[in-house]
């Protein structure tokens, strides 16, 4: 770290006692100051290094001055923080944001209303990266939503999963009303609980040991009675098979399989095939409907269908392997064409610099369309010749409006076909 050589410190630091200005002579300043940034802390931790020169009077006090950016004029820093003296030669601190810092320290002598000062120590550079936001997040649920529901005397463990940007300890604990039958890890947050009758309502707190204000908190509800159902039930079956165009070449897709159960109906299973367009998904017993959706082909529903109302049923027991291949009808690729113009004066015939927005109006047969594709629109400007050029796809009807550049006359935004709305 780069160092400069002390400088004599007199500035307007020096106070006054009695209308006269005092510095001790034989209070000298600390020597080798050295600087250093702390890793692991909650917030930017600089830690300053020093050594006491031995004739020197032993202060009562540091003071540490800053100044923005590589600065070596003593008398254009700033107080930043004043320390007893504890016979020690290291001081920790945190008063610092991101940037680029000078710092030097002064020795002084407090006692009587007198305030002696030393000149400064050398100067040192720190530099203080930006930090990101401390956090801790829940990335684990205990129960789908609602309450955990249990029945009486049914054990039930819970571990939570986290994740942080703190290299700290985390640790947990619980607040609020929680059975006093279930227990805590306090190091890992894992809860074991045996059901007894009740509804309870509680937190589980994670938080960081440095700095217990950086936490998170889980809201967690369970109900324990005799009437809850049975939980959700174990993979049995497995629905498996392809996603491939009518030449069977492999498509990128996602497939979904819908429980048409009214007791699982929320079950809904996913997967993400692979290259050569195969999936799996491993089923609870059930009736199922099947959708894929992906880039490069039309959504379909098995078998063949455009709508869920024509999905085919599959029914699924434990112990099935059920072979679903989908025959996916690809987009076809738009064709562009190049559209040119020309925007001129309705009266003089003079060319006008002008904007044209062209907007999707119509999607062609054949096309995927949803709503946000209306929202698009196309720009072309002219030349100063008032003509105009653009490509684009051969999928659409458009609509065009030519808006004027020009801000000394009056033109009126004007769609292709003469009208103005």
């Amino acid at each position: 770290m780069k160092k400069y050589l002390s400088y004599i410190f007199l500035l307007a630091l020096l106070i006054g006692l009695n209308g006269k200005n005092i510095i001790a002579a034989n209070l000298q300043a600390p020597i080798n100051l050295k600087a250093s940034l702390i890793e692991g802390k909650e917030l930017p931790t600089v830690k300053l290094e020093w050594e006491n020169p031995q004739d020197s009077l032993v202060p009562t006090h540091f003071a540490v001055y800053y100044a923005s950016a590589e600065i070596s004029d003593p008398t254009k820093f700033k107080n930043l923080i004043t320390f007893k003296n504890e016979n020690k030669t290291s001081f920790e601190f945190s008063k610092l944001g991101p940037g680029e810092y000078s710092l030097f320290l002064v020795s002084l002598y407090l006692e009587d209303g007198k305030k002696l000062y030393s000149p400064s120590s050398n100067i040192v550079l720190v530099k203080i990266e930006k930090v990101e936001k401390p956090y801790i997040k829940f990335t684990s649920k205990p129960a789908n939503e609602g309450y955990v529901k249990l029945k009486p005397n049914e054990v039930w463990n819970y571990l939570p999963k986290i994740s942080t940007n703190l290299k700290s300890d985390i640790h947990f604990a619980l607040e609020g009303k929680y059975p006093s039958t279930l227990t805590i890890d306090t190091l890992t947050g894992e809860l074991n609980y045996t059901a007894d009758l009740g509804v309870y309502g509680f937190s589980l707190i994670a938080y960081s040991v440095d700095n217990p204000k950086v936490n998170a908190r889980q809201e967690i509800k369970i109900k324990v009675d005799t009437n809850v159902i049975d939980p959700k039930p174990e993979h049995c079956a497995l629905i498996k098979g392809t996603i491939k165009f009518a030449d069977g070449s492999p498509a990128r897709g996602v497939v979904y399989a819908w429980n048409k159960n009214k007791n699982v109906e929320k079950y809904v299973l996913k997967d993400e095939n692979e290259d050569d367009g195969s999936f799996e998904l491993e089923a609870y017993e059930g009736t199922y409907v099947l959708e894929t959706i992906g880039k490069g082909y039309f959504h379909e529903w098995y078998n063949n269908a455009s709508e869920l109302a024509n999905a085919e049923l599959i029914t699924v027991k434990c112990g099935d392997t059920i072979n679903i291949d989908f025959v996916v009808d690809a987009i076809p690729t738009p064709k562009k064409f190049v559209l040119k113009g020309k925007v001129t004066d309705a009266s003089t015939n003079d060319p006008i610099q002008a904007k044209i927005y062209f907007q999707i109006a119509e999607v062609l047969p054949g096309m995927p369309a949803d709503k946000e594709i209306y929202k698009k629109q196309f720009l072309a400007e002219t030349n100063k010749n008032g003509e105009y050029s653009i490509e684009l796809a051969d999928s659409y009807k458009y609509i065009a409006r030519a808006e004027a550049k020009e801000k000394s006359k009056v033109y009126i935004s004007q769609f292709y076909d003469g009208v103005y709305t």
